[in-house]
C-alpha cells in the first residue's frame, strides 16, 4: 500500500499541493504545475484533503473517479493548455490509500532549455512556487528564463560594437603571464599576437563585417568597469570583510568595482581577494622538500566557490555579485539562480556553467574546474578536512545563488586534525563511538525523499548522531527555521529512526 507519510518531508520546501478534485480537474492544477516545473518539481494529490492539523485526509473516492481523473488530465495536458508536456506515464499513478484512490502526479523540475513552463500560448503566463504557494511570475523572471534556455553561452555573444582597444592592457599582461605559466610556453596561444590570443582564449570574435569586436566574456573579464556598465548596467562586484566588526561598522575592509581606482573586472576583483579569503583557513606546518606548503585542500575549495560564483553569476540581473567574508564563514552570493537541476550538480559530471567562456578563462590558468566536479569537489573536501558540511541554496525574484563555507572545524573535524598533526595518541571523549552509525547512515540515504532533504538529515545525524535532539538545537546547529527544524523531526520519526526520550521534557529525541 502506498505510505503517503513518506510524502510529509515535501512539505517543508514546499513541494507538495493537495486538491480534493470533486467536482473533476480543478483549473487551479496547471497553475500548480507550471509553478513546479519553473522551480524544484512537486508532488499534486489529487483527492485528499487537509485537517487542521495539516494531516492528509483520502476524501474516499472511487476508483471509477480515479480513472476519470486521470483521463481528464492526459487529454488537457495533450492540448494546447501548456508550453510543454514533461510528464510519461510513469509520473501519474493510481494509489489505493486506506479504501480509498488517491491520484498522484510527480512533476519534475524542467529544463533550462524548457523554461519557462508557460499556459495558454501566453509566455508571460507563468508561475513558480515559493513557500506562500504558486506566484506569477514577473516578467524580468520570464526573461531571465528565457535567456538561460539559449543553447549559446550567455557570455559568447558580442558586447554591442566594442572592440579590444577599450581592454585594460594590466589585466591582459597578468592574465596572459599566468596563462604561459600554467599552459607553458609550447602551447599554441602562447606566443600569438595580442589580438589572435584574445580570440583563442573567447575574448574575442569577429562580427558580420569582419571586425575583430570584444564578446561580453572579454569585457567582463579584462575590461573597465565604466565599459563594462554600458552593457549590464547593473554590474557591481562588492567584497565586505565582515570578521571581527564592532559597534556600528559594517566592515573593516571592502573591496567593489565602482571605485575608479582599478579595473573592476571579473580577473583583478578574483585577485584582489582571494588572498583575503585564504587568511580565514589555518594552515598547518608542512613541507615539501626544503619549502613550506600554504596550500590546503580547502584553499582550494575557497579558490573553486570564487570561480564558479563570478562564472555562474547572470550579469543581466538587478542584483550584484557579493562575497561576506565572517569569522565563522563565507557567503559567496551571486545574481542568477542555478542553471542546472540541484540533484545533478551534486551528483558532479555535469558541467553547465551560465558563462562558459570565462569559465574557461580561469580553467586556462588553474583558477576553475570545467569537468563538472566542483560541487562535489566542494562538499567532499570540506567533509574530510572535518570542516562543517558547505550550504547550496537559491532564491527567485529576484534571482540569486548563495553559498556558504563554514570555517569552523566540528568536534570530529578539531579531534582528527590533531591527531594528524601532533602524530600523538588521544582520547576522544566528545564524542561516544556507536557501532550502530553506518546501519543509520544507511537508512537514511535510503529514504525516498529529496537529496536535499537528505542531506539535511544527514547533517543532523553526522552532527548530533549522539546527542538529544530538539527543534531548537536543530534550528540552532543547522540555522533553520522553527517549521523546517519540526519537519525534519517529523521525517525522522515517520521512518522510525528517532525515539522520544522520556524524563528530559517534551520535544527531546536521540536516534536508535
Amino acid at each position: 500500500m502506498f505510505d503517503i507519510s513518506k510524502l510529509y518531508s515535501l512539505r517543508e520546501n514546499n513541494q507538495l499541493e493537495v486538491k480534493t478534485a470533486k467536482g473533476g480537474i480543478p483549473s487551479s492544477i496547471w497553475e500548480t504545475y507550471s509553478a513546479f516545473a519553473n522551480t524544484y518539481g512537486g508532488t499534486i494529490l489529487l483527492g485528499v484533503s487537509e485537517n487542521s492539523n495539516k494531516e492528509l485526509i483520502p476524501i474516499q473516492l472511487t476508483e471509477l473517479d480515479a480513472n476519470a481523473l486521470v483521463k481528464s488530465f492526459w487529454d488537457t495536458i495533450h492540448s494546447d493548455k501548456v508550453s510543454i508536456n514533461l510528464l510519461t506515464d510513469r509520473h501519474v499513478k493510481i494509489e489505493n490509500i486506506e479504501n480509498s484512490y488517491v491520484v498522484v502526479i510527480d512533476v519534475p523540475q524542467a529544463s533550462r532549455f524548457d523554461k519557462p513552463v508557460y499556459l495558454n500560448n501566453n509566455l508571460y503566463l507563468c508561475y513558480r512556487r515559493n513557500h506562500e504557494g504558486d506566484y506569477k511570475c514577473s516578467k524580468r523572471e520570464v526573461a531571465n528564463m528565457v535567456r538561460d534556455n539559449d543553447t549559446n553561452s550567455q557570455d559568447s555573444y558580442i558586447a554591442d560594437n566594442l572592440t579590444i582597444d577599450v581592454l585594460c592592457k594590466e589585466t591582459i599582461e597578468k592574465y596572459r603571464s599566468l596563462f604561459i605559466n600554467h599552459r607553458g610556453d609550447s602551447h599554441p596561444f602562447s606566443n600569438e599576437p595580442i589580438d589572435l590570443f584574445l580570440r583563442h582564449i573567447g575574448a574575442a570574435k569577429f562580427d558580420d563585417n569582419n571586425v575583430l569586436r570584444l564578446t561580453k566574456a572579454g569585457l567582463l573579464m579584462f575590461g573597465y568597469n565604466y565599459d563594462i556598465v554600458t552593457i549590464f548596467p547593473n554590474f557591481f562586484l562588492d567584497y565586505q570583510d565582515k570578521r571581527n566588526v564592532v559597534g556600528d561598522m559594517r566592515w573593516i575592509n571592502r573591496v567593489y568595482s565602482s571605485t575608479g581606482d582599478w579595473s573592476g573586472n571579473l580577473f583583478d576583483f578574483f585577485f584582489r581577494i582571494i588572498n583575503f579569503l585564504n587568511e580565514s583557513i589555518k594552515v598547518p606546518y608542512k613541507t615539501e622538500g626544503i619549502y613550506r606548503n600554504d596550500i590546503t585542500p580547502m584553499h582550494k575549495v575557497i579558490k573553486e566557490v570564487l570561480c564558479n560564483c563570478l562564472s555562474n553569476a547572470d550579469y543581466n540581473e538587478t542584483r550584484g555579485l557579493v562575497i561576506k567574508q565572517y569569522n565563522d564563514r563565507i557567503e559567496f552570493s551571486n545574481p542568477g539562480a542555478f542553471t542546472m537541476h540541484k540533484e545533478l550538480a551534486f551528483a558532479g559530471g555535469n558541467s553547465d556553467a551560465r558563462n562558459k567562456s570565462i569559465l574557461t578563462m580561469f580553467n586556462n590558468i588553474n583558477a576553475g574546474e570545467r569537468t563538472g566536479s566542483g560541487i562535489p569537489l566542494i562538499l567532499n573536501t570540506a567533509k574530510d578536512e572535518g570542516y562543517s558540511t558547505p550550504t547550496f541554496q537559491d532564491f527567485f525574484n529576484p534571482d540569486y545563488t548563495l553559498v556558504t563555507i563554514y570555517l569552523k572545524k566540528t568536534e570530529i573535524g578539531i579531534e582528527k586534525a590533531e591527531v594528524n598533526d601532533k602524530k600523538t595518541e588521544i582520547h576522544i571523549n566528545k564524542v561516544e563511538i556507536n557501532n550502530d552509525k553506518p546501519e543509520i547512515d544507511k537508512l537514511i540515504q535510503d529514504l525516498s525523499i529529496r537529496n536535499d532533504v537528505k542531506e539535511r538529515l544527514m547533517k543532523i545525524y553526522n552532527l548530533l548522531g549522539n546527542q538529544i535532539i530538539s527543534n531548537s538545537i536543530i534550528s540552532e546547529t543547522l540555522r533553520l527555521g522553527h517549521n523546517a527544524s519540526d519537519t525534519c523531526i517529523k521525517v525522522l520519526l515517520a521512518n522510525n529512526l528517532i525515539e522520544p526520550i522520556k524524563g528530559q521534557g517534551k520535544g527531546k529525541y536521540k536516534f536508535k
